[in-house]
């Protein structure tokens, strides 16, 4: 017992010197009974208050839930307007050209008209046809801007649905509020030689001739180019010039066009 009190007092004089040159006193752990080993002492490991509950074991995983990307829909809305605002600005561009061109271009159309018809041979016999056709046509321009240029120009008379002769014309120009005169000249000559009709017009081209009165009508097809300035509008027109009477003097004699009839041409783009 007096060996124990010693051994104690002896270790309370050794935690009074470690204290003194700066160690830590380790009398604040409690310690083991004589016998027993020292327990293990975790130094870091701090209780939890008594307000504070530790952490679920799940709480250290991060549960953010992710969802597919979807399309953004405010996108979509901003491409289809800039799409039907391109396409208004499309259309209103061309409007507004079309209404320019139909200003410049559309509104004066040349006017064709008959002027006269010369039919200085016209024979027929074993349904054999010679004759020629000459004719003056007045062309009028009533734009006061454009002027109009004709070229590729096909003519052909015409009998009761029958062609009769075909030629091609000079091309010619029209001035600004001008106007002009061709001459197509037709010929029976320039047609397949030896070119024969069906016995039924035959028969009524003679019957007309013989009565002094007779019927053709002149079709031509040419292109017309109107320029305003640098600017420039090509056109394919057709036209029809219906009703033209021939009054012929006898049987041999020349044919003129009755001054009587009108004698204005359709025209067709």
């Amino acid at each position: 017992m007096e060996k124990e009190r010693g051994r104690i007092a002896a270790l309370s004089l050794e935690d009074h010197t470690k204290i003194a040159m700066g160690y830590p006193s380790m009398t604040r752990y409690p310690q083991p009974h004589p016998g027993y080993p020292i327990p293990y002492q975790d130094h870091y490991a701090q209780p939890y208050p008594k307000s504070y509950a530790p952490p679920s074991p799940h709480a250290c995983y991060n549960r953010r839930s992710y969802h597919p990307i979807e399309p953004d829909e405010e996108s979509g809305a901003t491409f289809v307007r800039y799409i039907f605002l391109m396409m208004i600005i499309i259309i209103v561009c061309l409007c507004a050209i079309s209404l320019v061109i139909w200003l410049l271009f559309g509104t004066d159309i040349p006017e064709f008209r008959v002027a006269s018809l010369y039919v200085p041979t016209f024979d027929i016999s074993n349904s054999t046809l010679k004759a020629d056709w000459v004719m003056n046509v007045t062309v009028i321009n009533p734009s006061e801007k454009l002027e109009i240029y004709f070229d590729n120009i096909e003519s052909s008379i015409f009998y009761d649905s029958n062609v009769l002769a075909m030629a091609s014309e000079d091309p010619f120009h029209v001035g600004v509020d001008g106007q002009t005169t061709m001459q197509p000249k037709l010929s029976t000559s320039n047609m397949v030689p030896n070119q024969t009709f069906k016995d039924r017009v035959v028969e009524k081209m003679v019957k007309d001739h013989s009565d002094g009165t007779m019927m053709f009508c002149l079709r031509m097809a040419l292109n017309a180019k109107s320029k305003y300035g640098s600017l420039m509008r090509l056109q394919r027109f057709k036209l029809f010039c219906d009703g033209l009477v021939v009054r012929f003097d006898g049987d041999v004699g020349p044919g003129i066009l009755a001054s009587d009839m009108e004698n204005d041409c359709l025209i067709f783009t």
